[in-house]
């Protein structure tokens, strides 16, 4: 199984592992909804990639202009 399809998160209270798939939609870092928030943002408002990418790091969301 591939790193980018399997979910690994770890709880502290049981000391466990779990894998699992990950939801329908995610491939790569980011998911179904901020896809669509940037073909919103580059569709709707007439936004260039480039200030998508600023509005997100300006929220926190590190994501180069290829990626959008």
């Amino acid at each position: 199984m591939c790193a980018s399809t399997i979910l690994l998160h770890y709880a502290a209270s049981t000391g466990k592992t779990y894998l699992a798939p990950l939801p329908q939609g995610y491939g790569g870092e980011f998911g179904p909804n901020l896809k669509s928030l940037c073909l919103l943002f580059a569709h709707l408002c007439n936004m260039t990639e480039p200030k998508i990418a600023d509005l997100l790091a300006n929220v926190g969301i590190l994501i180069s202009d290829g990626q959008i």
